[in-house]
């Protein structure tokens, strides 16, 4: 069984501060520990939202007084535009972690480097030796959206990291685990996250819709082949959704770690607990 992580991108976006709470107290009492966050959540281009999915999980974990999540934190981001444009210099990664440590208190499992385009080996030796000093503070270290994953591959041997948290796209369309190919996944823990395309669901006549709304589904093109994949795979097992296809394949894929899901509501976290059948924690 997989570790199963709760994804807070839409966090005071499309999802209120209240059906956050609701969704968390759903996910926490089933054994749920491990929670997705970044400093540039929710990513809707609206700066006064910068942070404010952070802000919406600090606030609960305040109210409950909680002090055994295990949450990955990404940084890097300098804004939530739905663009890579971030800072990796040590101050500003150093001031951000500081952050975190600040309002998640005891609860951050592990600090991941964000959307690094960067391909220079220079910058990125400095990006590896904080991750270095935070990993060997006892803190997990990772990466998520990164362009030459090669080169810090190699960095991070050369420093003698430990295993790494890192996190990829993979789904039934489409998978990017080959882009990290440099980093064995029998020995880090690979994330799978976007497990649901982006936003695609099935209608009552079972025919393949694609949320256009969506960043994520903007510039999807799902083809016909595709469609009857989806179709056949929902007929053959029987799924009542896509999202429970979506599961079914992420727990089925031995690359994977875990995975991240995205309820919006919750009743949607209900059937997510109904469907697996089991606690989060494993």
């Amino acid at each position: 069984m997989k570790q199963i992580s709760l994804g807070t991108a839409y966090w005071g976006w499309s999802i209120s501060e209240i059906e956050a709470h609701h969704i968390l107290n759903l996910f926490y009492d089933n054994g749920g520990r491990f929670i997705d966050s970044a400093f540039n959540y929710p990513i809707n281009s609206d700066p006064n939202d910068l942070k404010r999915s952070l802000t919406i999980l600090s606030n609960w974990i305040t109210k409950n007084k909680i002090n055994d999540l295990k949450i990955n934190y990404k940084v890097g981001s300098i804004s939530n535009v739905y663009t890579s444009e971030n800072n990796t210099s040590k101050k500003y990664l150093e001031d951000q972690f500081k952050f975190a440590e600040d309002v998640l208190q005891n609860n951050i499992y592990s600090i991941m480097i964000h959307w690094d385009n960067s391909s220079s080996k220079v910058n990125i030796s400095n990006t590896c030796l904080f991750l270095k000093e935070i990993q060997d503070s006892g803190i997990h270290v990772g990466l998520s959206g990164i362009k030459y994953p090669n080169i810090y591959s190699e960095l991070m041997r050369t420093l003698k990291f430990s295993p790494i948290d890192l996190q990829v796209k993979s789904n039934f369309i489409s998978s990017n685990i080959d882009n990290y190919k440099f980093f064995d996944s029998a020995i880090n823990r690979f994330w799978g996250y976007g497990i649901a395309s982006g936003g695609i669901k099935i209608d009552q006549n079972n025919q393949v819709l694609i949320n256009s709304v969506k960043k994520a589904t903007k510039n999807l093109i799902v083809t016909e082949s595709m469609k009857q994949s989806i179709q056949r795979a929902m007929e053959k097992h029987q799924f009542n959704s896509f999202y429970e296809l979506s599961m079914t394949t992420a727990e089925n894929n031995d690359s994977l770690y875990g995975y991240i899901i995205g309820p919006s509501n919750k009743p949607q976290m209900k059937s997510i607990i109904k469907f697996l059948g089991r606690s989060f924690e494993n």
